[in-house]
């Protein structure tokens, strides 16, 4: 699930960029002016993300190409997080954002930096970067996805207040928008706790199957919820934990018996 939510936030990046027009893709350069940068989006278009690093990373350094430094290093960063390089991709993004030649690559550049730092556990830190991306501008970037991710980070850093408001705003400037429904399903959960999530389903029956499933290896107090936290209508939680790093040694535990069990929200 965690994966899947990467790839949903990189594609959404990537489409923010288009939209939004950095101004690499409004002049569209001629290729063989940034070789290694055409290539390395060709590369990670194709699912090969390692081949794609090794151009970008030449497309960055190259002095002969300063104009196109940002692009690159902003796709580098999409292509590190995909590869999990997490402090890759935070290396990445904070050089863009120190380079940044428009206000959309200053902008995706600090919601990056978010993500890496989620990705890292440094919640406090990816609040920050998403406040940041957000005053730059809401427009250049996914504003209700940054604000959901920032909603996040607050309550995983403790912030749960902040967290709500954010979560508020999200479902009040953007109700449409497809971060909304999550954004309510938060708000809906017992306030200040946190819960493991061990998998979200089509069916209740199919919830009722892993509910058993989890019995037979001696975990209760499994509970169905309907409106799944960011997945299908009915999802299977247990627990209530203070802290975030406690449910996430939760739902690590409970991985071989739930692929898909992660902590919420």
């Amino acid at each position: 699930m965690r994966s899947t939510r990467w790839m949903q936030v990189l594609c959404v990046a990537a489409l923010a960029a288009l939209a939004a027009g950095c101004e690499t893709f409004r002049t569209k350069p001629p290729e063989e002016a940034v070789d290694e940068y055409a290539q390395g989006r060709r590369l990670m278009g194709d699912g090969d993300c390692k081949g794609a690093e090794t151009l970008l990373v030449r497309a960055a350094a190259n002095p002969d190409r300063k104009r196109y430094r940002t692009d690159a290093l902003l796709l580098l960063g999409d292509c590190r997080m995909e590869l999990k390089d997490y402090p890759g991709a935070q290396q990445a993004y904070q050089q863009a954002q120190v380079d940044a030649r428009t206000r959309a690559i200053n902008a995706r550049a600090k919601a990056g930096l978010g993500n890496a730092m989620m990705a890292q556990q440094r919640f406090a830190e990816a609040a920050t970067a998403y406040e940041k991306a957000l005053a730059v501008s809401d427009t250049d970037i996914n504003a209700p996805q940054t604000m959901l991710q920032l909603a996040k980070a607050y309550i995983r850093s403790g912030q749960w207040e902040l967290g709500r408001d954010r979560l508020t705003k999200l479902t009040s400037r953007y109700p449409e928008s497809l971060d909304a429904p999550e954004a309510r399903d938060i708000l809906t959960m017992p306030a200040d706790v946190f819960a493991v999530q061990a998998g979200s389903f089509v069916s209740r029956a199919d919830a009722e199957t892993m509910v058993a499933t989890l019995r037979e290896h001696d975990v209760v107090g499994a509970r169905i919820a309907e409106r799944s936290y960011g997945g299908e209508p009915f999802a299977v939680r247990l627990g209530h934990f203070v802290r975030y790093d406690e449910a996430l040694k939760e739902a690590g535990r409970l991985k071989p018996i739930a692929p898909e069990a992660c902590v919420v929200p």
